[in-house]
């Protein structure tokens, strides 16, 4: 069998090496998912710019007075 043939020229069979290969490119993609989800679940998503979009706007964060979002938002009493 030669060795860009993928079917053996006598009996039909198929080469097992296409089928590794593609199961290698699966797992690389599934390890480099898992790993881009780890580091951002240890480090935060990546920064953006403002403006953008899926970037919040700076001006509009929570922290400013009264509101949900007040000084003593979070605090159990």
């Amino acid at each position: 069998m030669s060795a860009a043939s993928s079917v053996c020229p006598h009996c039909g069979a198929r080469s097992a090496r296409g089928r590794r290969r593609r199961l290698a490119v699966w797992l690389g993609l599934a390890g480099s998912a898992s790993l881009g989800l780890t580091m951002m679940a240890c480090y935060g998503a990546p920064p953006c710019e403002p403006g953008t979009s899926g970037c919040p706007n700076p001006d509009s964060s929570a922290g400013g007075t009264g509101g949900a979002g007040g000084s003593d938002a979070g605090t159990l009493r």
